[in-house]
């Protein structure tokens, strides 16, 4: 709108990704914002994975006096759902922090940018000259790339967009981190006793998010936060015992296999 003042604060939101190359790239992009002057805080954040997530970087900035952001998606293409739940995530985290007084912009897709268009064809000619991907090319295939990491739990946590919504993004984030500390990411916990944490799309019982499944167990957890996290990792994954106040579902024998006790009537399909 004519006359609104100038955002005190930026966000370059990324897709996601772990690993050191997402973040190069994130950098280079954050640096030439920075390079600008334009904005006082300038800082970048990822939405579907890796670190910091969406959420705390917003909850960061207006902690630090920002009474105006402009976030800025990077990334190709924003697809419809995207654009429907992003300002539901950004509405719930201000709504949770209590920064009624924080005004959010959201920058259009850059895909629709014709400027975008004209990056890439300058970017082009500088890949004419390049070798063959044949060339170089490693002779073998990493054998840990062949098979899962040993593990004893198996975790999926629901990052469709209702449970995006509700912060899951956050809370697998934490959830890596608790695995971390307390040495039981599968891929540092040699003896096998370990949890492979994954992401996935919608699980269904949408009402009930944000939700994770554990397997072997079948366990369904519902309306997590931070402390259902930090519990189930420290009882269930460390000591065997589910987290009763956050389960949902979890399988019983039956005649015909295996059939769901409902810890909580009332799921609803998305």
């Amino acid at each position: 709108m004519d006359g609104s003042p100038t955002p005190d604060a930026v966000i370059l939101l990324a897709k996601g990704g772990y690993g050191e190359w997402p973040q190069c790239e994130l950098d280079g992009m954050l640096a030439a914002v920075r390079a600008t002057r334009r904005y006082p805080h300038v800082e970048g954040a990822f939405l579907d994975s890796g670190a910091p997530p969406f959420p705390s970087v917003l909850r960061e900035l207006a902690e630090r006096g920002a009474t105006r952001i402009l976030i800025a998606p990077v990334f190709v293409p924003l697809d419809r759902s995207l654009r429907e739940w992003l300002p539901k995530v950004v509405r719930r985290s201000l709504k949770k922090h209590h920064l009624e007084k924080v005004e959010v912009v959201l920058a259009g897709p850059l895909g629709e940018r014709p400027e975008l268009g004209e990056a890439v064809v300058r970017a082009l000619p500088a890949a004419d000259s390049g070798p063959d991907v044949r060339e170089g090319a490693p002779r073998d295939v990493a054998n840990q790339w062949l098979k899962p990491p040993p593990h004893r739990h198996h975790v999926f946590m629901c990052e469709g967009p209702r449970c995006a919504t509700l912060g899951s993004h956050e809370l697998f984030v934490r959830l890596r981190e608790r695995l971390a500390e307390r040495g039981l990411a599968a891929s540092e916990n040699e003896a096998g006793e370990g949890v492979l944490a994954v992401r996935s799309s919608c699980l269904y019982p949408c009402n009930l998010g944000p939700m994770m499944v554990v397997y072997p167990e079948g366990a369904w957890y519902g309306a997590l936060n931070e402390r259902g996290i930090d519990r189930i990792v420290d009882e269930h994954f460390g000591n065997g015992r589910p987290v009763e106040a956050h389960l949902r579902f979890q399988p019983l024998p039956s005649q015909d296999g295996m059939r769901s006790r409902d810890r909580a009537p009332g799921a609803a399909s998305p």
